[in-house]
């Protein structure tokens, strides 16, 4: 009993038995988050999650829903870290309340997460048709953006393809060094020790390295596969007398010999289309009983164009084969170490070693659809997003999507799906508004069209709700919660951390609009 110098103080008395109620449903205020997420996990069907644990010997696992529930409310106080999360099972009233006073330690916290990957995509669609039970998730209005976040990975465990190519040469060379040296120290009796190094960690290492050669040959094959089709396209544009608009991309140029035969097609072709338009003129003219108008084309001309092109192939082909050179990119490409998904990508502060966290997001702040790319560009998520909405929503039509420019493309204002509005710039370098009636989708399949329907005044004002729909989410998320930094490696695992991220969103908004009703 502390002393006191007053008499109206209220007495302080830690030797009593009980300085919490015996009743835990005392603990805590009815309207804790603890309760409705209690609430919230025992609506959903966690049959998934049971499948996992059939049971046998050993020691009786804990319950999927009171695990559930922890990483639900812990993620919602933005507690990520396995071991704070242990630490306050034993310190905070409401994780003991949640957890019915048991102690998981973080390494049963961080198995339970894992092993439950595949199934943070359901039960996201479980939490999702809960909010539009709720009257929540109105999609007349939808915003799709993306945020880069940091991978649980550091920038400078980035190493080029030679390096990693030597580093898995050396640790396997000093493997079979170690085996021969063993060997021959200790016969028949002991030659199957592991060597040192190659335990598990070393082990792991190696495959690391591995993984990451892997994916270093497969972009490789990916921009090959890319060089191979940009030729495609410029052979059969060449046989119209066109060429491929577009950035062309980088590497070793085109093949002296087959540019100099396209160029002739593209001349013949060209030709043949003068021809063919002075024919139909003539023609036309005959018809109407007039002489043919304009000057005749210069069909001499041509035909000295086509020669020279055809010399040229000649000359092109009298030369030794062009060795093409290495693509300079393939050394220069680097991987990281610690997590070989992770990509560096730039962000407005600066690079950053993560991943590009996507999110489709109805007008009233809900997230009906999450997912993780390792992929910088938005451009190509639009198509992915969409399908995701509408697998989400269960045929629930979007009314009208909206996006930055950073997705915009051809591709992407002409593929099927809702109506959309696509920034064709940034928003200060948007068109001034004009008056008149938003024109109609069809107008907007290309990216003049959709400037022309920006430039409208309803067009303007529905493109302004974007900022102010989707943009808070990553704000709460990143900053309100705390989350900078995935904990998990992978890009499976922490597409599935961030689909539990946005489960714990819906959540929250599901709970605020709970509170407000009640």
């Amino acid at each position: 009993m502390l002393g006191c110098m007053a008499w109206d103080y209220i007495p302080v008395d830690r030797d009593q038995r009980f300085l919490l109620p015996p009743d835990m449903a005392d603990w805590l205020p009815e309207g804790h988050l603890v309760w409705f997420v209690v609430d919230v996990v025992a609506a959903l069907d966690l049959s998934a999650l049971h499948a996992r644990h059939p049971g046998g010997r050993g020691r009786a696992a804990y319950h999927p829903a009171m695990m559930l529930g922890l990483l639900v409310y812990a993620y919602c106080c933005g507690v990520y870290s396995s071991r704070k999360i242990e630490r306050l099972c034993e310190t905070d009233a409401a994780f003991r309340v949640l957890c019915a006073d048991n102690r998981p330690d973080h390494g049963t916290i961080a198995r339970f997460r894992q092993a439950h990957t595949e199934d943070m995509a359901e039960l996201f669609c479980q939490v999702l048709e809960l909010c539009r039970r709720q009257g929540l998730g109105e999609v007349a209005l939808v915003a799709l953006d993306g945020s880069r976040v940091a991978a649980s990975a550091s920038g400078a465990a980035n190493r080029r393809r030679s390096w990693i190519r030597d580093e898995v040469e050396r640790m396997m060379g000093e493997a079979e060094r170690v085996d021969r040296e063993e060997d021959d120290l200790f016969g028949d009796r002991r030659g199957d020790e592991v060597p040192e190094g190659l335990g598990p960690r070393g082990a792991e290492r190696v495959a690391r390295l591995r993984e990451c050669l892997r994916q270093m040959d497969e972009e490789g094959a990916r921009r090959e596969q890319r060089s191979e089709e940009r030729e495609a396209r410029e052979d059969e544009a060449a046989t119209e007398g066109a060429r491929v608009t577009g950035r062309k991309p980088k590497g070793p140029g085109p093949d002296p010999v087959r540019e100099a035969e396209r160029q002739v097609v593209r001349l013949r072709a060209r030709r043949d289309a003068a021809v063919a338009r002075r024919e139909r003129v003539e023609r036309d003219c005959m018809a109407k009983g007039r002489r043919p108008h304009g000057p005749k084309p210069d069909f001499a001309r041509w035909d000295g164009l086509i020669a020279d092109a055809e010399a040229e192939t000649a000359r092109a082909r009298a030369q030794p084969p062009v060795r093409r050179c290495p693509d300079p990119r393939d050394d220069n490409r680097v991987a990281n170490l610690t997590d070989p998904d992770s990509r560096v990508m730039h962000t407005a502060g600066g690079w950053l070693q993560g991943y590009n966290a996507q999110a489709a997001v109805s007008a009233d702040q809900v997230v009906v659809a999450a997912a993780v790319t390792n992929n910088g560009a938005d451009v190509t998520q639009f198509g992915p997003m969409v399908d995701a909405v509408a697998a989400n929503l269960a045929g629930a039509g979007v009314g009208l999507l909206l996006a930055d420019a950073g997705y915009l493309s051809d591709d992407n204002l002409t593929r099927p799906g809702p109506d959309r509005l696509i920034a064709t710039a940034k928003a200060r370098d948007l068109p001034h508004t004009e008056d008149g009636p938003l024109p109609p989708a069809e107008e907007a399949r290309t990216i003049e069209g959709m400037r022309r329907r920006l430039a409208t005044k309803e067009g303007a004002e529905l493109y302004k709700r974007r900022s102010t729909i989707v943009e808070p989410v990553f704000g709460q998320v990143k900053h309100d919660r705390g989350f900078r930094r995935f904990s998990r490696r992978g890009l499976p695992a922490v597409d599935a951390e961030w689909k539990l991220l946005c489960v714990c969103h819906n959540i929250l908004k599901l709970f605020g609009a709970t509170v407000a009703t009640a």
